[in-house]
């Protein structure tokens, strides 16, 4: 009997220990969503590009200038790109303004500003700032199956609108979630180089060729 009642005190024991023991489980870390679609005419033809399909997928990032004597500046892109088809899509913002002796990258306020400020960027190659224009910029580059670069061709009416801005941010960084109608044509030239009969070059030709993007709609993100 003494013995049943020493069992029955440590299992009394180890129940209550067990029931005082809590697992504890750390709230899930809420993170932006981020997808992205591309739909529009490409030379006519209607083109969509889909997350996960075709192995596309979205970069995003940002190339800096920056000046000792005045504000830096930083330009933004956003690029849909397929390493099953080896094409892409690049949009590029710019210029986010900073002092970029202060600090690494433009602040929240400036990356956000760029855009909400402007919902209707200028074009401007390389989406660089407008001169006498305090505006924000963009540009629209294509990479084609075979490796050429499409530029956006400035002798044309160049239109991009953010019809949707969102700026979110979570442990991974700081977002603008965007959704862009863009009509824009592209451009590539090129020279063709004639060489005579000992290898030496006899002559060139200058080859320029254009397309457009029309009705297009990009939905995707930037980076800060």
């Amino acid at each position: 009997m003494k013995f049943k009642n020493i069992l029955l005190a440590a299992f009394t024991g180890l129940a209550i220990f067990a029931c005082n023991k809590h697992e504890i489980i750390p709230a899930p870390e809420q993170r932006v969503k981020l997808d992205f679609h591309f739909q529009g005419y490409m030379r006519g033809t209607f083109t969509e590009f889909t997350q996960n399909v075709d192995g596309f997928d979205l970069e995003t990032n940002k190339t800096k200038t920056i000046l000792p004597n005045s504000f830096s500046r930083a330009t933004y892109y956003s690029m849909l790109k397929s390493n099953q088809k080896n094409i892409s899509l690049k949009l590029l913002i710019g210029e986010a303004l900073w002092d970029g002796l202060e600090n690494a990258d433009p602040d929240i306020n400036a990356f956000t500003d760029m855009f909400k400020k402007y919902p209707t960027p200028k074009f401007n190659p390389g989406a660089s700032m407008v001169a006498g224009n305090d505006t924000t910029a963009f540009d629209v580059e294509y990479k084609d199956v075979n490796g050429n670069i499409w530029k956006g061709d400035p002798n044309f009416t160049n239109t991009v609108e953010f019809t949707y801005l969102s700026q979110e941010s979570d442990v991974t960084g700081d977002y603008m979630k965007y959704i862009a109608k863009m009509d824009v044509t592209l451009y590539r030239r090129w020279w063709e180089y004639h060489y005579d009969q000992l290898g030496l070059l006899d002559d060139s030709t200058e080859h320029y060729d254009y397309w457009q993007i029309t009705n297009g709609v990009l939905k995707g993100w930037f980076k800060r």
